[in-house]
């Protein structure tokens, strides 16, 4: 199963970003929303 693509914008503590990264394939923003980026924001 690959792992979910996630956009982080930021806010998280160090220890939350560190579980999402084991689960995630995290990218810590901002950047600018593009129609072909398959990204989720949360």
């Amino acid at each position: 199963m690959s792992k979910a693509k996630v956009l982080v914008l930021g806010g998280l503590r160090d220890d939350a970003l560190t579980e999402l990264k084991e689960v995630c394939d995290i990218t810590v923003g901002p950047v600018g929303h593009r129609p072909d980026d398959d990204r989720q924001w949360v």
